[in-house]
């Protein structure tokens, strides 16, 4: 399949998931595999809160330290109906949908993104208050806190290698 074709199945994908509010069923982390350490976040943004976690693949496994990025907004009414279905589906109310929707954007964009510097995503889950993505843990936190602690950093360098990287999806309408 041509770079071309892929980056057409990739916009459509997203556009899909981000319409109608829904994702693959292979995203999707089974709640029992995952566990919130901590009482509190370790970081918080304008929509989410970041909690540090344990993830379980498979009983054989060794458990993995993770990173569960934790949507804020999430009506428990709403949440209880998509489970019920089995997916998610559609919110009832306008802002869930509008939250719902950028989600799925996000989540889609995200699991597809392949660099060694990008972390990669190991799928989402939800409970009766909230939506979750869950990635791998990185000990020295995200590249803001990465730049303020390491004097050694250079911000313009790695300004530079991140906008090297994102422009292609920037110019095939993934910003």
């Amino acid at each position: 399949m041509s770079l071309r074709t892929k980056r057409r199945c990739l916009r459509g994908l997203v556009k899909i998931c981000g319409e109608y509010g829904v994702l693959p069923n292979s995203y999707i982390i089974p709640k029992s595999k995952i566990q919130k350490l901590g009482d509190d976040p370790v970081s918080s943004g304008g929509f989410s809160d970041v909690w540090p976690g344990a993830y379980k693949e498979d009983e054989d496994k060794e458990e993995k330290y993770v990173a569960i990025k934790v949507i804020r907004y999430c009506e428990s009414e709403d949440a209880r109906r998509i489970r019920k279905v089995g997916y998610f589906g559609l919110f009832p109310s306008r802002l869930s949908l509008i939250v719902l929707q950028s989600f799925c954007q996000e989540v889609i964009t995200w699991r597809r993104l392949s660099h060694p510097n990008v972390l990669k995503l190991i799928g989402v889950m939800m409970d009766d208050k909230e939506f979750s993505m869950v990635a791998p843990w990185m000990e020295n936190g995200n590249i803001v806190d990465y730049v303020r602690e390491e004097h050694q950093a250079n911000p313009i360098k790695l300004a530079r290698t991140i906008f090297k990287f994102i422009q292609p999806f920037i110019e095939s309408g993934h910003s």
